[in-house]
């Protein structure tokens, strides 16, 4: 029977305590995974600053997994059908909060937050039992149905997979909305997923790609990544004359087709809707926690213009594969985004540093994963 080790949330805004318990041997349809790395989600920090309703304490958190098979039945396959051996290294086709990823909701109503079929098992610690958030923040991660039957073996290094889940965030934008092949777009945002936006927007055949977003390190990635065009918000700081850039640089001057809002501030939304041309579409997916409100006006901002807006929210099986796909092909692009891997004891330093200053150690950081095993 392995120990496990994992850093457990204790409150919110509080501390991560380091504790060991025994991992249950596995049954049936249970898989057991050796977690290579973590990487810390911007959904992460909303949980540990309180900001996500409905979620316990203490909690394990950690949802953008990648990591090698311990213990899989025999005969066990991925999504694609491919047999599992112990030692695969495989990501999972869903956010570790019981999706089943084929009901109506799941599969095709775009909504597996409402799954019929939801089921979330708590871990038991020492007698304890602390509800999982993912659970990825440990060295060893059981999966149960469904989640255990939506593996995914990816030929990719650990470093560009844990990159899968944010890259699905990016899949799902691209696929929901308007095909955008020889068209202008705008991204929002340059943080992971932003960043990861940039790529795939490229990669589907974008005219001209436009980012918005700072500071400089990451435009100057976000550059290397594919966008034709970036704008300091901290150089450009009005709004109004940030919208004149994007759609002088479009062409005709007519603004995006589409725009992408991963900056996750409710003022960047009416910002990028007047970035957008005639019938144009803002694929939103930043605003993934409720941080306020703001003001637009129906007519001027989106009646008049024949404008749409698009919710992102909760990805499918389709995303997730396309993500997974991606990454194999792009294993370069992807892991430079990974800047940082840290241990399990500086799980609150890592989680801290993508609060405000996105620095960790004075350094600007981009990525942060957790490495259980060390």
């Amino acid at each position: 029977m392995p120990q496990n080790r994992g850093a457990v949330l204790l409150a919110a805004n509080g501390d991560f305590e380091i504790r060991d318990w025994d991992v249950p041997a596995t049954s049936g349809e249970e898989v057991l995974i050796e977690v290579e790395l973590c990487g810390i989600c911007g959904t992460d920090v909303h949980v540990y600053r309180g900001e996500v309703a409905g979620v316990p304490y203490p909690v394990l958190l950690g949802h953008e997994n990648v990591g090698r098979i311990a213990e899989v039945p025999t005969g066990y396959r991925d999504v694609f059908g491919r047999e599992l051996r112990r030692g695969d290294r495989v990501v999972v086709a869903g956010a570790y909060f019981g999706e089943c990823g084929r009901c109506l909701y799941c599969d095709e109503l775009g909504a597996p937050w409402a799954c019929a079929y939801r089921v979330s098992y708590p871990v038991e610690i020492a007698g304890e039992l602390v509800p999982t958030f993912g659970g990825g923040f440990a060295r060893y991660l059981r999966l149960t149905p469904p989640e255990s039957r939506m593996l995914i073996r990816i030929e990719a290094s650990a470093e560009a997979a844990a990159l899968y889940e944010p890259l699905s965030v990016a899949t799902q934008m691209l696929l929901g909305g308007p095909h955008i092949l020889g068209t202008d777009v705008a991204v929002q945002g340059t943080g992971a997923i932003g960043l990861l936006m940039v790529l795939v927007a490229k990669a589907a055949g974008a005219s001209r790609v436009i980012a918005v977003g700072g500071p400089s390190g990451r435009l100057a990635l976000a550059k290397r990544l594919g966008a034709n065009v970036v704008i300091d918000i901290d150089e450009v700081r009005d709004a109004g004359e940030r919208a004149g850039i994007v759609r002088a640089e479009t062409a005709g001057g007519v603004g995006v087709a589409v725009g992408y809002e991963c900056a996750g501030v409710p003022s960047a939304v009416t910002e990028g809707l007047s970035y957008l041309r005639q019938s144009g579409v803002l694929m939103e997916a930043g605003n993934a926690a409720d941080t306020g409100t703001v003001a637009l006006s129906p007519y001027h901002d989106i009646q008049r213009q024949r404008r749409q807006v698009i919710g992102v929210r909760g990805r499918t099986l389709r995303d997730f594969t396309a993500a997974a796909r991606f990454a194999e092909r792009h294993q370069e692009e992807v892991t430079t985004l990974l800047t940082h891997t840290v241990g399990l004891d500086r799980a609150r330093d890592a989680v801290t540093a993508l609060t405000g200053r996105y620095q960790f150690d004075d350094e600007d950081v981009v990525k942060i994963a957790v490495r259980p095993q060390d």
